[in-house]
């Protein structure tokens, strides 16, 4: 009796507490669904301070991610001042140097197709016009040569008479057409890569300043020689220009390699060979017929063009040509 007793108290009691208990797991439950309502991407088990159990019972950390250590930068100098200022300007002004260069590479031969145009089409109208004369022997032929005589060639009377300008001029006339085929076939190979180093002021500024110092120097060779009368001497052709490109194409590029005709050797080596030639034809007389003066002339105004430009961009830059290899 008295275990029977006890045991409908207890159940008496367990009956009691169970609405209890079911009142509690209700308000459990609603904590719960507050929480991830709070925190939608979270877990029970992300809330728990613990890592998650291994199936065998032991506590497994989570893989670590591993990165690569973080290299220190090193601070860019200062200038004078304390500031960046003057580095990123000097940046920004090599990248437009460098985008100039790019530009000036891809239409290099836009003025040398020019140049080469200007000097067919003078020889071009030279030869219609003789052709003319000899055909018809028409009196507007005659107009047309005498004017291509008084404008477009370089002679003591030209000059004397004033015209003076026959010094530019007749860097676009030309005797024959190999002497045609020969400076412009010069001109195509030397220009672009003058014009690429030096951009197209630069270019100008050789190829008809050595025009003009190469006539220079063949009114006075004409001045000293007695050999032949004297308003009777003329010259024409593109040769003391392209001399000039020559001779700063020497400073610029010195240790480039090229064939002097059949011979390997470096453009430094070319133009003194091709100085020394000029300088015994004139003195031997060899191959009167053509400008020695006036090549000698373009060359050296070209090298002394190119040096300087060597010397600024040494001054400049730190870059020497002479100790490169090309």
């Amino acid at each position: 009796m008295l275990f029977s007793s006890s045991s409908n108290l207890l159940r008496l009691r367990a009956a009691r507490a169970a609405p209890i208990a079911r009142h509690a797991v209700q308000i459990l439950r609603v904590h719960i669904m507050s929480a991830q309502r709070a925190r939608p991407f979270s877990s029970s088990t992300a809330l728990s301070s613990k890592p998650p159990r291994s199936p065998r019972g032991k506590w497994k950390t989570p893989p670590q991610k591993h990165t690569a250590p973080e290299v220190a930068q090193p601070a860019p100098a200062k200038d004078d001042k304390g500031g960046y200022a003057y580095q990123e300007h000097v940046q920004k002004a090599q990248e437009h140097q460098q985008r100039h260069r790019d530009q000036l590479q891809k239409h290099a031969n836009t003025p040398i197709y020019i140049l080469i145009g200007a000097c067919v089409a003078a020889f071009g109208g030279l030869y219609y016009t003789e052709q003319e004369l000899e055909a018809t022997s028409s009196q507007r032929a005659k107009d047309r040569l005498a004017w291509y005589k008084r404008n477009m060639i370089y002679s003591v009377r030209n000059v004397e008479e004033g015209r003076w300008w026959t010094a530019i001029t007749s860097t676009f006339a030309h005797v024959n057409l190999l002497h045609l085929s020969f400076n412009m076939f010069s001109l195509y190979n030397i220009g672009p890569a003058i014009i690429a180093a030096i951009g197209l002021p630069g270019f100008a500024g050789i190829y008809f300043g050595a025009g003009a110092v190469g006539a220079a120097a063949q009114w006075y060779y004409w001045k000293k020689n007695t050999a032949y009368p004297r308003r009777n001497q003329s010259a024409v052709g593109a040769s003391g220009c392209v001399f000039g490109l020559f001779g700063s194409m020497a400073m610029l590029m010195p240790k480039a390699q090229m064939t002097f005709f059949i011979i390997p050797m470096t453009m430094l080596q070319s133009s003194v060979a091709t100085a020394v030639i000029s300088v015994l034809c004139m003195k031997r007389g060899w191959l009167e017929g053509i400008g020695h003066a006036d090549h000698l002339g373009g060359l050296a105004f070209g090298t002394v063009a190119g040096m300087i430009i060597v010397v600024l961009n040494f001054r400049r830059t730190g870059y020497n040509p002479f100790t490169r290899r090309f």
